[in-house]
């Protein structure tokens, strides 16, 4: 008998520590954490149940109802998984054919000598670009590398190729550069811009309240290109 209770208590265990990382997880999924952290940390609580499936193994018997339930449930995890996934891929290929779209017409209007600033590193350009395929028809382009490759080796080898010190000299000097063009995909675009010449103003000017002349050169569906200007 004092076996058995010893075992209750591990599947109390059991319930109270996995339902707790369920429940955190899926609350995560929908507050905060994008599918490519949600899906994973999925994946990860299959492991856990089954290490402690094999490190502590269960003598008795769990209610067949109950076994029903929790396999339902994972079924309908993962259908509603797949479904997200395909969903988010088809999204993902329409962004960056749009993104291509979208750059071929600003280069056939602005020329091909400009540096693109993105300040958004998932504006759509190449995130939904396979490394397993080969795009003859890419719209390549000179711009500076941003998001997770900042301060890397290549963010700093990009940034000497186009006559920048680091990233500060690049946003004190953005307004005098005249080819130096900034792209963004948020709306409305007038209030993003007049926020991020306080910001320049409030980081970058020491101190003197600039006057800005900022630009919007080219607007599509899913992206904007501005310039700063003084």
């Amino acid at each position: 008998m004092e076996k058995l209770g010893d075992q209750k208590k591990l599947l109390l265990y059991y319930a109270l520590y996995l339902g707790y990382l369920y429940i955190g997880i899926l609350l995560m999924s929908f507050i905060r954490f994008p599918h490519r952290i949600s899906y994973p940390l999925y994946v990860l609580l299959l492991g856990v149940i089954l290490f402690f499936k094999l490190l502590f193994p269960l003598k008795i018997r769990i209610k067949k109802w109950i076994l029903i339930i929790i396999s339902i449930s994972m079924l309908v995890i993962s259908a509603k998984i797949l479904f997200n996934l395909k969903i988010h891929s088809l999204q993902m290929k329409q962004k960056f054919y749009s993104a291509q779209e979208t750059m071929r017409k600003f280069k056939s209007i602005y020329g091909n000598n400009n540096i693109i600033l993105s300040l958004d590193p998932c504006w759509g350009y190449d995130e939904g670009a396979s490394p397993l395929r080969e795009f003859k028809d890419f719209e390549k382009y000179q711009g500076i590398v941003c998001g997770w490759s900042t301060r890397s080796k290549s963010y700093y080898d990009t940034l000497k190729k186009y006559g920048f010190r680091s990233g500060k000299d690049l946003m004190e000097n953005i307004s005098r550069n005249d080819i130096v063009i900034i792209v963004r995909n948020i709306k409305p675009m007038r209030r993003f811009i007049a926020i991020f010449e306080k910001y320049l103003n409030e980081h970058y000017t020491e101190g003197k309240n600039i006057k800005y002349n900022s630009k919007i050169l080219f607007s599509s569906k899913n992206l904007i290109f501005f310039k700063i200007y003084r």
